[in-house]
């Protein structure tokens, strides 16, 4: 709110909280693409400063608070110690940008509000590299796949353009469901379509339909049967987080090679590269560094892409077990959550991005990872008192007066 020309405290931490997600989406979009030089600065230099400072940016804008919650505290008394420890073992700051976006969280902020912005950005940017492909400013990558082409777009990979449109989707979606309409499903296939006829992304795709269709049916079919979705958001993180570590271990003891390896190339090689890491580094307690090759590094370098397109196995070699068993916990209470909020959407997003997560690294992003920001709005809603326990049992039984 602007009182006598001056901005609200209050308005100002939330704009700086959009900001931040919103500069990591940018970071992370303009890091998968082809894109080198952003104006007078290097991708490379700006990629970098995002991720480093949103750390302690996220945290600078939690210590701002005037009064904070108990259910934050405790977070961060808990989690603390973890977060330092994952981080000095992993060298990666993927998990303390999650941590301390989930504490930073603004009191009272919509999240229609951040996923509208978060929409917007995803769009801009996509836009963005793709017009500087068509302008011939950057370079696409061309592929082969069972003799189809697979148009990058000036995207690092094919993979990559067609999958910032589910990831793009999914908070779109969200702030427009209320006032969802024919055009906008009309739209969303429309976009769909196009990118596939280029990347042939099929996985992304898939989910883009499924997803599409289902909020067609919530919004124009009101259904009775509303129980199932918010079960599978509950689970369907450890769910996951089990199936990837069964077929890791077991391709990597060679179990059942005669259903895993057709599997194998099925994905594209996916978990002959989960199975290697698995096997050279092990899971340990707090995680540790892994070496992968990204696709702008073997564009510069030669040397040939390796890395672990899978968020479960990536999240249990990298940041180790303590942090599996902390998201198992969220990702079960936000299912709990959502159900008393009756937010549909929220737990549909939820499943979604942790199906997408079966294929793909995004889990582990604050920018890709929307469920990230309801497990925020979940922590920020009072939900936990007493250090960890249910702040009393109608939390699960009725809708909580929470502004969505």
């Amino acid at each position: 709110m602007i009182d006598n020309g001056k901005i609200s405290k209050k308005d100002l931490i939330e704009a700086l909280y959009i900001l931040l997600i919103c500069l990591n989406i940018a970071a992370a979009v303009l890091g998968s693409s082809n894109i080198t030089e952003l104006v007078f600065i290097s991708k490379a230099w700006f990629c970098s400063v995002i991720n480093k400072f949103s750390v302690f940016l996220f945290f600078g804008l939690f210590c701002f608070e005037e009064k904070l919650k108990r259910s934050k505290l405790y977070i961060m008394m808990a989690l603390s110690i973890a977060v330092i420890a994952i981080t000095l073992m992993s060298h990666n700051r993927s998990f303390a940008i999650i941590y301390t976006a989930i504490l930073a969280f603004p009191e009272g902020i919509s999240l229609k509000k951040i996923a509208k912005w978060q929409s917007y950005t995803f769009m801009f940017f996509i836009c963005v590299v793709v017009f500087m492909y068509y302008m011939g400013w950057i370079e696409s990558n061309i592929f082969l796949r069972n003799d189809v082409s697979r148009n990058s777009c000036g995207f690092t990979t094919a993979n990559a353009f067609g999958n910032t449109v589910i990831l793009w989707m999914i908070p779109y979606v969200y702030y427009k469901f209320d006032k969802w309409k024919i055009r906008n499903t009309i739209s969303c296939l429309i976009i769909a379509f196009v990118v596939f006829s280029f990347a042939n992304n099929r996985m992304s795709f898939i989910m883009e339909m499924l997803f599409i269709l289902i909020v067609q049916i919530k919004k124009f079919r009101k259904t009775s049967n509303k129980v199932g979705i918010y079960r599978l958001s509950s689970l369907m993180f450890p769910f996951c987080m089990f199936f990837s570590f069964i077929i890791t271990y077991f391709y990597d003891k060679g179990y059942f090679l005669e259903v895993l390896s057709p599997l194998n190339a099925f994905v594209s090689y996916r978990l002959g590269f989960m199975q290697r890491y698995y096997h050279n580094y092990g899971v340990k307690l707090f995680g540790q560094e892994i070496e992968t090759v990204s696709y702008a590094k073997q564009l510069a370098t030669g040397e040939a892409w390796s890395g672990i397109d899978n968020s479960y196995i990536y999240i249990l070699i990298s940041w180790g077990i303590v942090i599996v068993v902390v998201f198992c916990v969220m990702y079960f209470l936000i299912g709990k959550y959502l159900e008393a909020e009756q937010d549909y959407i929220g737990a549909l997003c939820v499943v979604i991005l942790c199906v997408v997560g079966v294929t793909e690294s995004y889990l582990s992003n604050i920018a890709y990872n929307f469920s990230i920001l309801l497990i925020a709005r979940m922590f920020n809603s009072g939900l936990l008192t007493d250090f960890g326990r249910i702040k009393n049992n109608r939390l699960f039984k009725k809708t909580i007066s929470q502004k969505i």
